[in-house]
């Protein structure tokens, strides 16, 4: 946004209307946007409502290949504004992957077999892209992930396995409720103002200006942008992508940040100062709100009510005066009260008739004479926003009576015949308690500030709030300031850290708040050890690998105000293994090629290597040249007498953190097929497999090459252990085929086997 300062766009603003016809312009930065995705998202944990463990299988259309995913979470959506456009209510969303376990599965010859395992965690970084249009009411923005639409799952490499695999979780997302797939990203207040109430929202998106889109995280940058109407006003158009519409988010300048900008019409603010004054002026007041051809009010004329006016006392040049208690009635007289808005200033017209009981006697006199009296009144203001000068506000208000305005009132009965001089000061002191009662009602209804209090009130998705920090007319009135995180007056500064176990981080607030305490939290469906925090200091140890029931584990840290009762969230997710790899198992033939992927927290490179490599047998590993890509494993050439050849892949960081992963390589097709049992009737936890050669069940040898995890008895029995961390079995059974020679087979099983019970059915089949 280089170039984009808060000066530039006021002088971009000055003079000349930016509003395109609108009533009302906020924008919004995404990346606060997104922090405040991230905390609703916490909430959605905390009350067991998010998006809950997605698990299906999907066919690739003309192939013999399935892809069956169990046990996928996904993290907060965040908004990307790559496809951002001011013509286009289309947004994309980026929801990454925490983690689940993919399996490639491939029937050949009536028979299912798992290809390769891919153990996914925060680590992987796979994503969940879509396309969401964002959706609005009069007051609200959201967006509806059962909306959405070219939704890729990234872990696949082909452009059909990503949407296929989207399909499964477009379905999913179907079939949820309101609660759990919709997200309000924003909320304009309807309350207070009558003529500031939302009538209408359209939402686009805009990114900052090309200059500022070098960066690696460009895709993240920009903001979301509510064009509203009000109930008296009217829908504008929208500026085309290349039209110089500025971005309206100010660059930080070192001591002020700014994150949001609202621009009201100079119209809005006119009607809405003046026009909810009025409103306020009359008892039991009931007004025809007249439109201009665009559907913009121009006009308020009274239908009914009355402006009352209390007991009075006045003095002229030779008279006192007290008067007693009357009402001014809103019609009925020549011309009822009307408000007649312009762009730049609102006119009041009134010419009413109304009665007057009043007494008078000279100055100093003791006399009094009483007088009831029907008076017209003509009432001409003109009501003006004016930028203020001093800076001590954005604007101030002047109301007027027009230097050429006169004959103000008028006697229609009542009085006897009076000295010219003294009906004219009759007439004066009649007209000054009227105007006096009026611009006294108008000192406690007018206001400038009716937009900084529809400001005030504007909520944001994770509880936020907007806060202006400058405001200026430049012509329209423009608000700069800052999304308010969560709305406390305090925030958590490491907000969803990733961490790996064992690993320490001190958890400090901002602004810093001196006596809050720490506290953890653990979330439903993430059991084990969540660590130790420091109650007083916010000092956090994450629990060690051992201690965590999985490949990783998240907990809430709690910072609370025990006086004021308000406190700051964040997510934390703990990974057990500094490093991930995947697949953690995958097949392929001889000479063949296959692709892994490597990472850890701080993205620096790791060390890869075959592990105990057997020369003429193992394959060798190369930097990958697919788009995207890791490291490539080429399997080694033909092995004489040997079914299969298994590799370790090894990758380690500086740290000394290992991680392998494992290729099986065919030599020849396998003499024996394996699978499981169906129906065998065993309880969670055990598999009963089988041998078969031609299609004959035969006696096999059974065996665990990796030994282990889980124990296999000699009948095929298969038992998985519990409290292992694998998360797959690679089982193999050999055949003695007497002269013909010993014939092999295997099976790859997800683990733990009872969350992958669908899936095991299918190779059994």
């Amino acid at each position: 946004m280089a170039g984009n300062s808060l000066e530039s766009l006021l002088a971009w603003m000055k003079d000349n209307s930016q509003m395109r016809g609108w009533d009302l312009i906020v924008a919004l930065d995404g990346g606060k946007l997104n922090l405040g995705l991230q905390q609703d998202h916490i909430v959605r944990l905390s009350q067991g409502s998010d998006l809950g463990v997605i698990s299906g299988s999907i066919e690739i259309p003309n192939t013999n290949i399935a892809h069956y995913l169990g046990g996928f979470r996904l993290a907060a959506p965040g908004l990307s504004f790559e496809h951002a456009s001011l013509q286009s209510v289309k947004t994309a969303l980026k929801m990454r992957v925490l983690g689940g376990t993919q399996m490639m599965v491939e029937r050949e010859q009536g028979q299912n077999q798992i290809l390769s395992l891919t153990a996914l965690d925060p680590l992987d970084g796979s994503l969940l892209t879509l396309d969401v249009p964002l959706g609005a009411d009069a007051r609200h923005v959201q967006l509806d992930l059962a909306n959405s639409d070219n939704v890729l799952l990234t872990l696949f490499r082909t452009p059909n396995e990503q949407r296929e695999a989207g399909k499964l979780f477009k379905a999913w997302f179907d079939a949820l409720g309101n609660p759990q797939r919709v997200y309000q990203l924003g909320t304009l207040p309807n309350d207070g103002n009558a003529l500031m109430k939302p009538r209408k929202i359209d939402v686009r998106t805009q990114r900052p200006d090309a200059s500022a889109l070098a960066s690696p995280t460009a895709n993240d940058e920009g903001a979301v942008l509510l064009f509203a109407s009000m109930e008296d006003g009217r829908g504008g158009d929208f500026p085309g992508d290349n039209s110089g519409f500025r971005y309206l988010i100010p660059d930080n300048d070192g001591q002020q940040h700014y994150s949001a900008t609202e621009l009201f019409s100079r119209a809005l603010i006119h009607r809405a100062a003046f026009g909810q004054a009025v409103l306020s002026v009359l008892e039991e007041g009931e007004f025809e709100h007249v439109v201009d051809e665009a559907g913009a009010l121009a006009k308020l004329v009274a239908k009914r009510g009355e402006l009352r006016i209390a007991a009075d006392a006045y003095r002229t040049l030779d008279f006192e005066f007290e008067s007693e208690a009357f009402s001014l009635p809103a019609t009925g007289g020549a011309a009822p009260l009307t408000v007649e808005f312009e762009q730049s200033q609102v006119i009041q017209r009134w010419q009413g008739r109304f009665t007057l009981s009043f007494r008078e006697r000279l100055l100093g006199g003791t006399n009094w004479t009483a007088y009831t009296a029907v008076f017209n009144i003509n009432l001409l203001h003109e009501f003006r926003l004016w930028a203020d000068e001093t800076g001590a506000t954005a604007m101030e208000g002047e109301l007027s009576t027009p230097y050429t305005h006169t004959q103000e009132v008028s006697v229609v009965s009542g009085l006897p015949d009076l000295a010219p001089d003294k009906l004219e000061q009759i007439k004066d002191f009649v007209a000054n308690t009227v105007k006096r009662a009026l611009l006294g009602q108008y000192a406690n209804t007018l206001t400038t500030t009716e937009s900084e209090t529809f400001v005030d009130h504007v909520e944001i998705v994770g509880g936020s709030t907007l806060q202006a920090t400058h405001a200026a007319l430049p012509f329209d009135q423009a608000l700069f300031g800052d999304i308010n995180a969560s709305g406390a007056s305090f925030s958590i500064v490491q907000q969803s850290p990733l961490l790996v176990a064992g690993e320490r981080l001190q958890f400090t607030t901002e602004p810093v708040r001196e006596g809050v305490r720490w506290t953890l939290e653990s979330l439903a469906g993430d059991e084990g050890d969540t660590g130790q925090i420091d109650p007083e200091t916010g000092a956090y140890r994450a629990p060690p690998a051992h201690a965590m029931t999985g490949s990783f584990s998240r907990l809430l840290v709690i910072a609370s105000d025990p006086n004021s009762g308000e406190r700051g969230v964040s997510l934390v997710t703990v990974q057990a293994n500094a490093i991930t790899i995947n697949p953690l198992i995958q097949l392929c033939y001889h000479s063949q090629k296959v692709e892994l992927s490597a990472g850890q927290l701080d993205g620096s490179a790791l060390s890869w290597s075959i592990k105990n490599p057997v020369p003429g047998e193992s394959g060798r590993l190369v930097t990958s040249t697919e788009p995207g890509g890791d490291h490539t494993y080429i399997a080694g050439p033909p092995v004489a007498n040997k079914t299969y050849v298994l590799d370790e892949i090894e990758v380690s960081n500086s740290a000394g953190d290992t991680r392998s992963a494992y290729v099986l390589v065919l030599q020849r097709e396998p003499g024996v097929t394996v699978k499981p049992v169906e129906n065998a009737n065993l309880p969670p936890g055990q598999v009963q497999l089988q041998a078969s050669v031609n299609g004959t069940v035969i006696d096999a040898e059974w065996s665990l090459p990796l030994e282990g995890p889980g124990w296999i008895d000699t009948t095929g029995l298969y038992s998985d252990d519990i409290g292992a961390k694998e998360r797959f079995v690679l089982i193999k059974a050999m055949v003695d085929g007497g002269v013909f020679g010993k014939f092999e087979g295997h099976l790859i099983l997800p683990l733990p086997l009872s969350d992958f019970s669908v899936a095991i059915r299918a190779l059994a089949e």
